[in-house]
């Protein structure tokens, strides 16, 4: 699975920017999302603006109360990123067992 090249304020900024446009294609406030979270407004306006993170129990509670899954909260690796990683798995899947040690050995080396 590829690793977005992300922040971590830009990650928080993300998600929080994809639960807002959730919310407003429901039509619903931040009071009325909040009373069906059990949280105050000001706790999801902090989400919605990366403030503050959201658990992982707390990403899957918004996703099941806006009626989406919690993945479509999430942004996509950037531009570029997954055809890299496409790259890199299909170079990786030609080797060899002796060319997977040399390489593991390498990356090693490089990134202890």
């Amino acid at each position: 699975m590829p690793r977005p090249n992300y922040t971590d304020r830009d990650l928080l900024r993300l998600v929080g920017a994809r639960v807002r446009q959730a919310r407003e294609r429901k039509g619903w406030t931040q009071e009325q999302m909040a009373e069906r979270l059990s949280v105050g407004p000001e706790t999801v306006s902090r989400y919605e603006t990366g403030a503050i993170p959201l658990s992982l129990t707390m990403l899957v509670r918004v996703a099941g109360a806006l009626g989406v899954e919690p993945v479509s909260l999430l942004p996509a690796p950037k531009k570029g990123q997954q055809k890299a990683d496409d790259e890199l798995l299909g170079r990786w899947k030609a080797l060899d067992a002796d060319g997977r040690r040399i390489v593991l050995d390498l990356l090693r080396r490089l990134v202890p």
